[in-house]
C-alpha cells in the first residue's frame, strides 16, 4: 500500500506516551503563573512537535531500510555541518568571544559552541558504536571515516560538557558493545569506591584531582570578579544559582515553562545581570521553570526514554544471540560460494539444497542482525549524551528535540524490526523445509 496508509498501528510503549503528555501537560498548568504567556508557548511548540514526531514516527518507521536511510541522512547533515566547523577553524570566522586559548571554538550555524558540540556528539557516538561494533568491513571503513570528521569538529567546539557526555557515552558502548569486559569493571568500581574512601578519610589530599577540577574548569572560580579564562564557567554557576533560587521561591509550579530569562532579573548574583535565556542545566531550569511537579514528571520522562531504549537494545541483543548459537560452531563469516560442478550436484538432492541455502539464510541474517544491534547501542548511547549534557547546558533548542524525537523513533522501531526479521526468516526457512522434503510426492501428482 502507499501513501497515507503505508503505515501501521503505532508501537510506541505507554509509558513513554504517558511520560512525554503529562510534561506537556505540566507545562501548560505552570503557563497560570508565567509572566509571558507567549513564551511559553514557544517553549512548549517544540514539545508538541516532538509527541507528533514520535507518535507518526513509530507508524511510518517500519522497515529496516527505512531505519537505516534515516539515519543515514542524520549522519550525512552532521558531516556537512563538521565542515562548517572545519571553514571557521581555517579561517577564523567568529567572534572573539568563542576564543579559548588562543583558539576559536567552532560553532557551525548553531550560533553558540556548545548547542553544536551536543548536536555533533548525537551523531558521533552512532557512527563510533557501528565502527567498533559493525559486521562488515565497508560498513566499518565507512563509518571510521564518518567519526574522523564528526569527531575532529567536535573537538574544536573545547565544549566540556560533550566531552563528558562522550566518556559516558564511550562507556556505555564498550560495556554493552564487549560483554566480556564487564568483569573487569568490578576492579575499576573498587577502585573508584577505595579512592572515594581515601579522600573522605583523609588519606588521600584534595589536590590530587586538582587537573580533573582544572579541566571542568571549578578551581579557583570568583563570582564577583572572575577573570577572562573562568568568566565562562563562572556565568554559567551564576546561572544555576539563579535557577534555584527562582525554584525555592516557586517550588510548586516554578515562574512558568519558557519563562527562565523573563524572571532572571529578580534572581540574579553579582555581576551576572543579563540572562543566557536558560539555566544551562536543564535539571535545574524545568525545576526552576514547572517547580516540583515538573522535575518529578521530566525525570519520569527521561527515565521513559530510557527503558524503552533499553528494551529495543535488548530485543536487538537477544535476537542476535540467538541467530549466532544457530550457526555452524566456529563460523565467523558467510562461506566462499560453490563452484559450478557442486551446484548442480546440489540440484539434484533437494534436501541437501535446502540445507545449504538454509545455512546462508542464517549468515546472512546473522550480518544483519550485528549491524542492527550496532546500530542500536549507538542510538540508545545519543539518548545518553543528551540527558548527560543537560548537566551543563540545554539541548532542547535548535531543533535538536526534533533530532532526539528521530533517534528515539529509530531505535524503538529497531527492536520490533529484529524480531519481525527473526520471525519471518523462521517461517521461510520452515516453508523451504517442508517444500524440500516432498519431492517425490510432488513429482508423483505432477507425473499422474
Amino acid at each position: 500500500m502507499g501513501g497515507g496508509r503505508d503505515r501501521e498501528r503505532g508501537r510506541v510503549p505507554l509509558y513513554l506516551g504517558v511520560a512525554t503528555a503529562s510534561l506537556i501537560g505540566v507545562m501548560f498548568l505552570s503557563m497560570t503563573v508565567a509572566i509571558s504567556k507567549a513564551d511559553s508557548l514557544k517553549e512548549i511548540a517544540k514539545w508538541l512537535e516532538f509527541i507528533v514526531l514520535l507518535l507518526l514516527g513509530a507508524q511510518y518507521l517500519r522497515t529496516r531500510r527505512q531505519v537505516w536511510t534515516l539515519v543515514l541522512f542524520i549522519i550525512a547533515a552532521a558531516i556537512t555541518q563538521s565542515f562548517f566547523g572545519y571553514a571557521q577553524a581555517i579561517f577564523s570566522l567568529g567572534p572573539a568571544s568563542f576564543i579559548r586559548s588562543s583558539t576559536l571554538r567552532v560553532y557551525g550555524t548553531f550560533d553558540q559552541p556548545n548547542p553544536y558540540a551536543g548536536y555533533l556528539n548525537m551523531s558521533l557516538v552512532v557512527v563510533l558504536a557501528v565502527f567498533l561494533l559493525g559486521r562488515d568491513w565497508l560498513t566499518r571503513f565507512l563509518s571510521g571515516i564518518a567519526t574522523c570528521l564528526v569527531g575532529g569538529a567536535l573537538l574544536l567546539t573545547q565544549s566540556r560538557g560533550s566531552q563528558i557526555a562522550l566518556l559516558a557515552a564511550l562507556t556505555f558502548i564498550i560495556l554493552v558493545g564487549f560483554p566480556g569486559i564487564r568483569a573487569w569493571m568490578r576492579v575499576v568500581i573498587i577502585g573508584i569506591c577505595t579512592a572515594i574512601g581515601g579522600m573522605l578519610g583523609g588519606f588521600i589530599p584534595l589536590s590530587a584531582f586538582g587537573q580533573v577540577e582544572h579541566f571542568l574548569g571549578l578551581n579557583g572560580i570568583s563570582l564577583q570578579d572572575p577573570t577572562s579564562a573562568d568568566y565562562s564557567t563562572a556565568e554559567r554557576l551564576a546561572h544555576w544559582i539563579a535557577g534555584l533560587r527562582m525554584y525555592l521561591t516557586h517550588p510548586v509550579l516554578g515562574v512558568g515553562i519558557g519563562n527562565y530569562p523573563d524572571a532572571y532579573a529578580n534572581y540574579y548574583v553579582t555581576i551576572f545581570v543579563n540572562s543566557l535565556g536558560q539555566a544551562h542545566n536543564y535539571y535545574i531550569n524545568i525545576a526552576a521553570e514547572t517547580g516540583t511537579i515538573g522535575l518529578v514528571v521530566y525525570l519520569f520522562f527521561v527515565v521513559s526514554m530510557l527503558i524503552a531504549g533499553g528494551r529495543a537494545v535488548s530485543q536487538v541483543s537477544k535476537q542476535h544471540r540467538q541467530v549466532k548459537a544457530e550457526l555452524p560452531q566456529g563460523a565467523q563469516r558467510i562461506p566462499a560460494p560453490l563452484e559450478r560442478r557442486e551446484k548442480v550436484r546440489l540440484l539434484t538432492r533437494p534436501l541437501r539444497f535446502a540445507q545449504y541455502y538454509r545455512r546462508q539464510e542464517r549468515f546472512e541474517l546473522f550480518g544483519k542482525l550485528t549491524n542492527d544491534r550496532a546500530l542500536v547501542i549507538g542510538l540508545m548511547a545519543a539518548i545518553i549524551t543528551i540527558c548527560v549534557h543537560n548537566l551543563v547546558d540545554d539541548l532542547y533548542d535548535h531543533g535538536l528535540t526534533n533530532l532526539m524525537a528521530l533517534l528515539l523513533i529509530a531505535l524503538i522501531a529497531s527492536g520490533r524490526i529484529a524480531l519481525h526479521m527473526k520471525v519471518a526468516s523462521q517461517e521461510k526457512l520452515a516453508q523451504e523445509d517442508q517444500a524440500a522434503s516432498h519431492p517425490t510426492r510432488e513429482e508423483g501428482s505432477t507425473t499422474v
